[in-house]
Order: structure tokens, then C-alpha cells, then sequence
């Protein structure tokens, strides 16, 4: 083999070396660019939950979403979710909802349900469905998953808006209606894991009203 083939062949192998390299280092440019992307959490949702990726495309594709937060009025001012509706989820009834304007004629209206964790976001999505509504979702992780990954559309403030009135005020109404009562306002479930592992808690749920509840 002469010197001129022999020089041509390492040439060759020093340029397929180099392009391998830049393959690879673009493969892991690309890795590490996924790795820092806010995670949607789409592969762990049940049925009844919406990621929070998800309620921001919405949100921005259609107006009339009614986001509703079922944490405290102090959780609420400290950040919550641009025009989102208050109505915690101890004072949440048929009554209640009507009075914040999401009554019989808003049961079909898309509702983006939301809380800390998603814990009251899940029992609220409960009541609310025996209640006939029908387009419902409660956020995946709730405002510690939105907060984790940076999401858009959050504002502070105490709620400006059309607020329900408390258990003891809805007793005294003239209209016979169920009343959820939980044995606690707030719950801590610590740092929720965003892949994998399961966070529960028990609450104890009473019926204060003069109508049968029904939940799931």
C-alpha cells in the first residue's frame, strides 16, 4: 500500500472521528435540554386530572375556562391562578357554587379545579360531579407542581370577586341543601414527588346540611 493511499485513509478516519463526536455531543445538548423542560406530569394522570402544561394551553385557547381554587382565602391572596373563582372546599355545596356564579347553568362549562397539592382539588371534583357537573378537572399536583416548574398565568392579591357564604350562613337559608363539612381546613402532605409514589391522607366528611350528600 503506498504512502499517498495510506495518508487518505487516516484522513478519512480523522473526519468520521470528528462527526461522531459532534453526534454525540449533540444527543446529550438535547438530553440535558429535555432534562431542564418543566415536566407536564402527562404519563402519571388519572381520568379526572389535568396537567398543569395543559391548563396553560387552554387557558390560552379559550377564555371562558373557569379556573376555581378550593384552598383558604389566605392561601389564595399568598398566589393563585390569574381570575380564578374562591369558594373553599368546606364551603363547597350546590348553594355556595351558585352564589359565585357557577350554578345550574354552568354545569356543563369547562372548570379547571385547583388546591395546594391536589388532594381538596380531588375531593371538590367529587362533590361536583354528584352534583351533575360534567367538564371537570382537578390540576395534577396542584399549585406545589405549578410552582415547581415555573408556570405562567399566577398573581398574589386577596379575592376581589363574588365570594359564598360561610357553613353556619348556608344552614339558615331558606333552601334545604347538603352542606360538606371536613374535620380539617388544611392539610400538609410535605414535598409531592413528581414521578412516582403515592401521598394520601384521611379526612373525616360530615353532612351539616338537611339534604342527602352524595359523593362519587
Amino acid at each position: 500500500m503506498t504512502k499517498e493511499k495510506l495518508l487518505l485513509i487516516a484522513a478519512a478516519v480523522v473526519v468520521l472521528g470528528i462527526i461522531l463526536v459532534a453526534t454525540l455531543n449533540n444527543s446529550n445538548d438535547q438530553e440535558e435540554l429535555a432534562s431542564q423542560a418543566p415536566a407536564d406530569h402527562a404519563d402519571e394522570l388519572t381520568e379526572y386530572e389535568i396537567a398543569p402544561a395543559q391548563v396553560v394551553a387552554r387557558v390560552e385557547d379559550d377564555k371562558d375556562v373557569v379556573l376555581l381554587d378550593v384552598r383558604t382565602p389566605e392561601e389564595y391572596a399568598e398566589i393563585h391562578l390569574e381570575g380564578a373563582r374562591l369558594l373553599p372546599v368546606q364551603e363547597l355545596s350546590a348553594g355556595t357554587l351558585a352564589e359565585i356564579g357557577l350554578g345550574e347553568d354552568a354545569k356543563d362549562k369547562e372548570i379547571i379545579i385547583y388546591c395546594r397539592s391536589g388532594a381538596r382539588s380531588k375531593t371538590a371534583y367529587d362533590i361536583m360531579k354528584s352534583l351533575g357537573y360534567t367538564n371537570i378537572k382537578s390540576v395534577a399536583g396542584g399549585m406545589i407542581h405549578w410552582q415547581e416548574d415555573n408556570y405562567p398565568l399566577t398573581e398574589t392579591g386577596v379575592y376581589q370577586g363574588g365570594s359564598a357564604n360561610s357553613t353556619d350562613q348556608v344552614n339558615q337559608s331558606n333552601q334545604p341543601q347538603p352542606v360538606m363539612a371536613l374535620d380539617r381546613n388544611t392539610h400538609d402532605f410535605g414535598v409531592i414527588p413528581q414521578y412516582g409514589g403515592t401521598v394520601q391522607t384521611d379526612f373525616v366528611v360530615t353532612n351539616t346540611g338537611a339534604e342527602t350528600l352524595e359523593i362519587g
